[in-house]
């Protein structure tokens, strides 16, 4: 594998020509303006799961972070839907939660 020194005089050059692509991402940053379409195959049937259970031990943890995001807009409550995938829970190593839904088992497997 070819590895590059950020000392070579290119990679200088580079990082500084580009540096507005290199700038640090906020959490709360996220697309504005755009809505994703997703094509689904014409014979698919939507498909609904259940929660499962949150761990007591993360249920504090999943709250905030469902709370924060859905105060930056980033979710919103739906009150009736067709599709459905359960959520996943993955740790962090400062004690918050990264949540995640599993789509193997809903729409992955009738996307065009």
């Amino acid at each position: 594998m070819f590895q590059v020194s950020s000392e070579e005089p290119n990679t200088k050059y580079i990082l500084e020509k580009h540096k507005n692509v290199f700038v640090p991402v906020s959490q709360d940053d996220k697309i504005k303006g755009h809505m994703a379409n997703i094509s689904i195959k014409s014979d698919s049937q939507p498909k609904f799961f259940k929660a499962r259970p949150v761990p007591h031990a993360q249920l504090e943890a999943v709250e905030e972070e469902l709370n924060r995001l859905k105060a930056t807009g980033i979710i919103k409550r739906v009150v009736n839907s067709e599709w459905a995938s359960t959520l996943v829970i993955v740790p962090k190593a400062d004690s918050t939660v990264r949540l995640c839904g599993d789509y193997r088992v809903t729409v992955n497997n009738v996307i065009e």
